[in-house]
């Protein structure tokens, strides 16, 4: 059986050399060991990649946000502090392997 054993992903592996568009972003409680910490927020911010089969990636920020995705469009948007780790799913009998991604921050990108 493969077995992997290492992978580093980037936002460049994760779009194919292309953009990574914000779809939507909303507030999320911030956990710290497993339980949640009152009155603190980090945000998940769901990413397509279209030049990478339109994938569609979660991604925990830290920062709040200065800028607000459209109700019927997408931000291209790059990372501050991206850290991608792959781990192994177990649930409903099918194994497989996902993607935990978070950040620092996010901000429109750059032209």
């Amino acid at each position: 059986m493969d077995q992997i054993s290492s992978l580093h992903l980037t936002q460049d592996s994760l779009s194919n050399s292309g953009d990574l568009l914000l779809v939507e972003c909303r507030p999320v409680k911030r956990y710290v060991d497993g339980k949640p910490v009152e009155n603190e927020y980090e945000f998940k911010c769901i990413v397509v990649a279209p030049k990478n089969g339109f994938n569609r990636y979660e991604v925990t920020v830290s920062d709040k946000p200065t800028f607000e995705v459209p109700a019927d469009g997408s931000v291209p948007v790059a990372f501050t502090g991206l850290t991608v780790k792959i781990y192994r799913k177990f649930n409903d009998n099918s194994t497989g392997y996902g993607l935990s991604c978070r950040a620092q921050s996010v901000m429109p990108k750059k032209a």
